[in-house]
């Protein structure tokens, strides 16, 4: 029987542009320009640039060749200094398939680089999702950056089944969670950089025979085991049927999914007050902030609570100091402009509450959705995995009498039922209606307006919201205002598979 390493590298291998639905192509090139919207030059970008050699196949943003490990290491650094790195359901697969693959684009064709990207957006994603209940920032980090990295990079060089197989495996075991506290901090841009250059560097190795543990996710002891606390191993169904890419998300926010909702809400409560008073709200004007969402949020909030401030590439994953910061500059960038006393006399002033009907509807929408994903769970795993969140440590929210209410009320037993008889493939999962449901309620009380209520039930930048406008702001962004900027987005979302890479990187790279 094959492992989940060689399922996923036979798929991997044997893709075919023609078998890729059109949604999916349109998400992988919005990928390309998404990503290379992000990249900006790192703290220390000079002495990375000077790490690797001065010539080579690799063409590097902003002038210059390098080798494809080097270029893939820089460009997934500095692409991941604005904490906006579009993600799909299992993880933050983008960065590592499109720098992958854009590194090792030599003598391709735009069908082999979109090849390269869904196949890195599928097989990373699965390991993510696979290992998505556990300590490790719930998507596996640092492994699903490799190995999103690994396949993309495999399938440009045109590995055979087995190649890629190994390729996956080395770049696994070479690659490892990111702690939370890296990556609320300086240190993600490199710890992601190093992570998608080991996955470019095991498909190197693969290509000249050198064999990895192919048995690495499901072996006892193995990663499985290791990255999580319940597997979910019908992750790995459903390839070729069930596109994790239509589910890509381009955030507008920086930082962790479970608080967009809670920006869009706070910035549209500004723009709100600015249309009605003509004037910003003032940070000594703010009373009180009070957000209510779902549990993950609580306890990413929790953490930064115990743990202290991220530093200034860190500002999304606090989502205090990140209102703080929109309130008083009515913008939220990272790297976070210079301190400012006004962002954390707002920061002081908001008030994290968790809401369990979010959770519920967070919940009731991933059992309807990607029911399978959870299928066979048995009632023991279930336990233990809510004892694990339930600890005397834990960071997770509470269940007060009222919540118990609520909880009770939405039949807990009927949803172990389902879980239990749920099917075992993704193929009979509903991906495409799948939504970042972290919804949230914000409540902005002013000395000088009252109170400013508003609800946000679907994180904006991905399913669920309008397409168009999406695909607008991902091409606008990329332009930069530059009307040739704009056409050479909209050649590469229109363009044909058969044009030589040659073509598509004069529009990417000017």
């Amino acid at each position: 029987m094959a492992t989940h390493v060689e399922t996923l590298a036979a798929w991997a291998a044997g893709l075919e542009f023609e078998s890729i639905p059109k949604a999916v192509d349109v998400r992988c090139r919005m990928q390309v320009l998404h990503i290379l919207t992000q990249i900006q030059p790192t703290p220390q970008d000079k002495t990375l640039r000077s790490t690797g050699p001065t010539r080579g196949p690799a063409p590097l943003v902003g002038g210059g060749t390098s080798s494809p490990v080097h270029a893939a290491r820089l460009h997934a650094a500095r692409a991941a200094v604005p904490d906006k790195l579009d993600f799909v359901l299992g993880g933050a697969t983008g960065v590592g398939a499109v720098a992958a693959a854009l590194a090792c684009a030599k003598g391709a064709t735009l069908g082999r680089l979109i090849e390269a990207i869904v196949a890195g957006n599928e097989v990373g994603g699965r390991v993510g999702a696979a290992m998505m209940l556990g300590p490790h920032h719930g998507l596996g980090n640092g492994w699903v950056y490799a190995s999103s990295a690994a396949a993309s990079a495999a399938k440009m060089m045109n590995l055979s089944p087995t190649q890629t197989a190994h390729a996956l495996a080395i770049a696994l075991v070479g690659a490892g969670p990111i702690p939370r506290s890296v990556l609320a901090s300086a240190g993600r841009p490199l710890a992601i950089g190093l992570a998608v250059a080991r996955g470019v560097e095991a498909a190197q190795l693969a290509r000249k025979g050198v064999e990895g543990k192919t048995d690495v996710l499901e072996q006892a002891g193995g990663l499985m085991e290791a990255g999580c606390w319940v597997p979910l191993s019908h992750a790995y169904t459903g390839l070729g049927t069930a596109w994790l890419t239509e589910t890509v998300s381009f955030p507008r926010w920086p930082g962790p999914v479970a608080w967009h909702s809670v920006l869009d809400g706070v910035h549209e409560v500004l723009s709100r007050h600015l249309k009605a008073a003509d004037k910003r709200i003032r940070a000594d004007q703010i009373l009180a902030i009070t957000v209510r969402v779902p549990a993950p949020a609580v306890a990413l909030d929790q953490w930064i609570v115990r743990h202290g401030l991220p530093d200034r590439l860190g500002l999304g994953h606090s989502i205090r100091h990140a209102i703080g910061a929109l309130v008083v500059h009515h913008e939220l960038s990272v790297p976070a402009l210079d301190p400012d006393p006004r962002c954390g006399l707002v920061a002081g002033r908001v008030r994290i509450e968790h809401d369990i009907s979010l959770t519920m509807d967070l919940m009731t929408h991933a059992l309807d959705t990607v029911l399978p994903l959870l299928g066979g769970l048995t009632e023991g795993e279930i336990r233990s995995l809510f004892n694990r969140m339930g600890g005397a440590n834990s960071i997770w929210p509470r269940m007060k009498w009222s919540d118990a209410r609520t909880f009770a009320e939405q039949r807990p037993d009927r949803w172990l039922e389902r879980i239990r008889y749920a099917p075992r493939s993704l193929s009979d999962a509903r991906i495409s209606a799948w939504q970042w449901r972290f919804g949230a309620h914000v409540e902005v009380k002013t000395s000088r307006g009252g109170r400013w209520p508003t609800s946000v039930p679907v994180a904006s930048g991905g399913p669920g919201s309008s397409w168009d406008p999406l695909r607008s702001r991902v091409v606008e962004a990329f332009a930069q205002d530059d009307e040739g900027s704009e056409a050479d987005a909209w050649a590469v979302l229109d363009m044909s598979a058969e044009v030589g890479t040659a073509d598509v990187l004069k529009h990417l790279f000017g």
